[in-house]
C-alpha cells in the first residue's frame, strides 16, 4: 500500500484471472498458488489479491466478511432474525406484497420478543417482583431492595429498565457498525440511496444491492419499538401501582404510537428514508415520560399486583401477531396452489412458511428458557393461576413454562425426522450418477489394475454420490415437517386453552401441560436445557471459526442464510453479498477500462456472488459482451438457490448472465455435496467431471481419491484446464484485434 492509502498500480491490459472463492474461504495463498501473494485493492476484511511477479492471476478474497472473524459467532444470539429474513426473500412471487407484509410483521414481533423477555427478566423478575419478595436474592440488593433508593414497585421498574434499554442500544450500535462496514461500499457512480425495497425487484436490477435506506429507515422503526415497549410497561406500571393523573393516558398514546409503528414496518416502498434521528429521539422522549411518571407517582397503598402490570398482555399480543403473521403466510402470502401430481413442488413451496415457524419457535422459545432460569436462580417461582402460585416470590406467564418444556421434544423430532430423510434418500438414490461415472472412466491401460475389484473403495465412491441427495433430504424434510407438527401442535394447544379457559373448571387461567399424557420433559431440565444450548452453539461456532474444514461445513449454511440484503428483518447479521458483489463489478469495470479482458473463475458461493454481479452489469457497458467469460464449479445457484429463491433466482436470470458474456461453462461433480449443474438438461453449459477422475492405478500406488467438493479439485482436473487454456487464449485473440 502507498503512503497515501491507494494500493499500488498493476498492469491490466492483458487477460486477468479472477478467481472467487466459494464457502469457507479459502486462504489467497491457496486459491493463488503462490505463498506470497500482493494484495492491490479492498482493505484487510476484503479485497483482491494478485500473485507474485507478472502474474495476471487475481483473487477476490472475501471469506472474513463471514468467517475468520470469532466475533461473528456471537451473531448466532440472533439467528432467528436471520432465518425472518431469509423467509421473505423465499416468496414464489416477487410481486406478492402480503407475503412482504407479513414477514416484516413477524420480524417486528421477534425484535419485540428480545425487548419484552429482557424487560421480564430485569424489570419484572429482578426489580419489581424479587426486590418486593422477603428472602428473594435481590430483595438485599443496595438500589432495588429493601431501603434502596427505589422504595416503590414503580420506581424498581424504573431501575429494571436499564436491562431492555441496553438491548435496544446493543442492537442499534450493531445494525450501525455493521452497516458501515459491509452496506455502504459503493461501486464508482453509485445509484442514488433512496427508500426502496430490494425485494421488489431481481438481481440484474443494477439497483438491486442499493437498499440501505429502505433497510436503515426499516431498522429505525424496530428500534422506536423496543423503545415504546419499554415505555409502555413503565406507563402502565404507572397507572396501576401510583396515583399518576398522566399514566392512563400515556398507557394509550404509547399503545396507538406503537401500532402506528407496525404498519410503518409493512411499507415496502417508502418516498423518503426515515430521518435517523426522529424514531429514537421520540422513543426516548416516550421513555423518559413514562420514567418520570413511574418515579413522581404516590404509591396508592394497596398491595402491587403481580407480575409486572402490563406485560401479561403485551406479551400475549406481540406472540399473537408473531404467531398470526406466520400462520397467514401459509394461508394468504405463500401463493401455493394444489396441482395433480406435484407433491414436490407444494412441498417446496412451504418453505418459507416453515422456515418462519422454526424462528418463531426458536426466538420465544429459547428467550422463556433464559428468563425461567434467572427466576428460578433468584427465589421460588410459580406459574400465574397456580392453585399455590402467591407463595412463590417470582410469579411468570404459563406459556414460558409451555415453550420451555416443548422444545426437548421437537428436537428429538427433529432428529428422527432427519435421520429417517437420509435414510430413505440414501437407499433409493437412483443409479444415474453412478452410471455416469463408469461410462467416463477410461478403458484398460496397459500396466494398470482396475480400483473396482477393491469392494471398499468401490463402496466409498457408491457412498460419496449418495452425499449429497441424503444430506439436501434431510435438511428439507426436517423443515418441511417440524414446520407442520410446530403449527398443529401449536393450534390444538390454543384451542385447548381457549375452551378450558372460559369453562368454570378453569377459574384460576391455569391448564395442566401434561396433555392427554403426553411425557413431557420437567421444567428444571428443560430450563437448563434452553439455557446452556445458546451457549453451547456459541462456542461451538467460534471453534469451528479457528478449523478451516470444520468452518466449511458450518458455513455452507450461513452463507445461504446471510447472502440476502436485511429487507425483512433490518437487526439479521449483515448481509455480505452487499459489500462483495459491488467491489467484483468494481474490480471488472477497472480492468476493461484499462484495456484488458476477464476470466472470471467462480467456486462454490463465489460462483452465486460472480452471477449476481454479471447480472447487475449493464448490458451496453463496453467489455462486458466481448471480454468476459464466466467458468463456475462446485456452484449451489441451481441445487439451493434457484430451489428455494425461485422468483430471484431462475431460468431467466441464467439466460440474462449467459448473453452478457463470450462464454460461461458450469463444472460438476455427481460426489459434490454443494455444487451442482445448472439446469437439468443443458451440454453446452454444464460440464460433467467424473470423480474419481479415474478407476485405474499401477499396483502399490493410492487408491484413486475421491474430491468432492474441492476447489483445487477442479482446477487440476485435464478437462476443466483444457477450457481454461482455450478460454483464455481466445480472450488474447479479441484484445489483439
Amino acid at each position: 500500500m502507498l503512503a497515501d492509502g491507494s494500493w499500488e498500480p498493476v498492469s491490466l491490459n492483458g487477460v486477468v484471472e479472477l478467481r472467487i472463492h466459494g464457502v469457507g474461504g479459502t486462504r489467497p495463498a491457496d486459491m493463488l498458488d503462490d505463498p506470497n501473494p500482493v494484495q492491490v485493492s479492498g482493505d484487510r476484511t476484503a479485497g483482491v489479491m494478485r500473485a507474485s511477479g507478472d502474474s495476471q492471476i487475481e483473487a477476490y478474497s472475501w471469506g472474513a466478511l463471514t468467517g475468520r472473524s470469532q466475533s461473528r459467532a456471537l451473531w448466532l444470539l440472533v439467528l432467528p432474525f436471520a432465518l425472518i429474513n431469509l423467509a421473505g426473500w423465499m416468496t414464489w412471487k416477487r410481486d406478492r406484497a402480503l407475503h412482504r407484509a407479513l414477514v416484516r410483521s413477524a420480524g417486528l414481533a421477534m425484535t419485540a420478543l428480545y425487548v419484552l423477555f429482557t424487560a421480564a427478566i430485569t424489570m419484572d423478575f429482578l426489580a419489581y417482583q424479587c426486590a418486593g419478595a422477603s428472602g428473594c436474592a435481590a430483595a438485599s440488593w443496595p438500589v432495588v431492595g429493601d431501603g434502596g433508593m427505589a422504595d416503590n414497585p414503580a420506581r424498581r421498574a424504573v431501575i429494571g429498565a436499564i436491562g431492555p434499554l441496553l438491548v435496544v442500544g446493543l442492537l442499534a450500535a450493531l445494525t450501525r457498525t455493521s452497516r458501515r462496514r459491509y452496506e455502504q461500499w459503493d461501486e464508482p457512480d453509485p445509484p442514488p440511496r433512496i427508500g426502496r425495497d430490494p425485494a421488489q425487484r431481481g438481481l440484474p436490477d443494477s439497483d438491486f444491492w442499493n437498499g440501505q435506506a429502505y433497510a436503515a429507515s426499516l431498522a429505525r422503526v424496530h428500534h422506536f419499538a423496543g423503545l415504546a415497549i419499554v415505555a409502555l410497561l413503565l406507563s402502565a406500571s404507572a397507572a396501576t401501582v401510583t396515583d399518576s393523573p398522566v399514566a392512563p393516558a400515556l398507557t394509550v398514546g404509547i399503545a396507538v404510537l406503537l401500532l402506528a409503528a407496525c404498519g410503518l414496518a409493512l411499507v415496502s416502498r417508502l418516498r423518503q428514508p426515515i430521518p435517523r434521528p426522529v424514531p429514537l429521539l421520540v422513543g426516548a422522549g416516550l421513555v423518559v415520560v413514562a420514567a418520570v411518571a413511574a418515579w413522581t407517582g404516590t404509591p396508592t397503598g394497596e398491595p402491587p399486583p403481580r407480575p409486572l402490570p402490563g406485560i401479561l398482555y403485551t406479551f400475549d399480543a406481540v406472540l399473537g401477531v408473531l404467531y398470526m403473521s406466520v400462520l397467514f403466510l401459509l394461508v394468504g402470502g405463500g401463493h401455493v396452489k394444489l396441482q395433480p401430481n406435484r407433491w414436490s413442488r407444494l412441498r417446496e413451496r412451504l418453505t418459507p412458511f416453515a422456515v418462519s415457524v422454526l424462528a418463531a419457535l426458536l426466538a420465544p422459545t429459547f428467550l422463556a428458557g433464559t428468563a425461567l432460569w434467572v427466576a428460578r436462580w433468584l427465589g421460588s417461582t410459580a406459574s400465574v393461576g397456580q392453585p399455590d402460585h402467591a407463595t412463590a416470590a417470582i410469579l411468570y406467564p404459563q406459556p414460558y413454562e409451555m415453550l420451555a418444556r416443548a422444545l426437548v421434544p421437537i428436537i428429538i423430532a427433529g432428529l428422527v425426522i432427519a435421520l429417517a430423510a437420509a435414510a430413505v434418500a440414501w437407499w433409493t438414490t437412483e443409479e444415474e450418477s453412478m452410471r455416469r461415472l463408469r461410462q467416463a472412466w477410461p478403458s484398460a491401460v496397459p500396466g494398470t489394475r482396475s480400483a473396482v475389484a477393491d469392494q471398499d473403495w468401490l463402496r466409498r465412491v457408491s457412498a460419496a454420490l449418495r452425499i449429497p441427495r441424503a444430506s439436501l433430504a434431510a435438511v428439507e424434510w426436517t423443515v418441511w415437517t417440524l414446520g407442520v407438527l410446530i403449527t398443529a401442535g401449536t393450534l390444538v394447544y390454543s384451542g385447548y386453552w381457549t375452551i378450558r379457559l372460559v369453562s368454570a373448571s378453569n377459574r384460576h387461567s391455569y391448564l395442566d401441560i401434561d396433555l392427554a399424557g403426553l411425557p413431557l420433559p420437567p421444567l428444571g431440565f428443560s430450563v437448563w436445557t434452553l439455557t446452556v444450548l445458546p451457549l453451547l452453539a456459541v462456542m461451538i461456532l467460534r471453534q469451528g471459526l479457528r478449523n478451516p474444514s470444520t468452518r466449511r461445513r458450518i458455513a455452507i449454511a450461513w452463507d445461504v442464510v446471510t447472502f440476502w440484503p436485511r429487507s425483512f428483518h433490518p437487526l439479521c447479521p449483515p448481509s455480505y453479498a452487499e459489500r462483495a458483489v459491488p467491489e467484483i463489478k468494481t474490480r471488472l469495470a477497472r480492468i476493461w477500462d484499462a484495456g484488458g479482458a476477464v476470466v472470471l473463475l467462480a467456486h462454490s458461493q463465489g460462483s452465486v456472488l460472480a452471477t449476481a454481479a454479471v447480472a447487475g452489469l449493464p448490458p451496453d457497458r463496453p467489455g462486458v459482451a466481448d471480454r468476459l467469460s464466466v467458468i463456475s464449479y462446485g456452484n449451489p445457484t441451481n441445487r439451493l438457490f434457484a430451489r428455494h429463491f425461485p422468483s430471484y433466482v431462475d431460468d431467466t436470470l441464467l439466460d440474462t448472465v449467459a448473453a452478457k458474456v463470450v462464454g460461461w461453462r458450469n463444472f460438476y461433480r455427481d460426489t459434490d455435496y454443494i455444487g451442482y449443474r445448472m439446469r437439468q438438461v443443458d451440454p453446452i453449459l454444464d460440464v460433467y467431471l467424473p470423480d474419481p477422475a479415474t478407476n485405474r492405478y499401477y499396483a502399490g500406488d493410492q487408491l484413486p481419491q475421491i474430491r468432492g467438493h474441492a476447489e483445487k479439485g477442479y482446477r487440476r482436473q485435464s478437462q476443466f484446464a483444457d477450457y481454461l487454456r482455450d478460454t483464455v487464449s481466445n480472450l488474447r485473440k479479441t484484445l489483439s484485434r
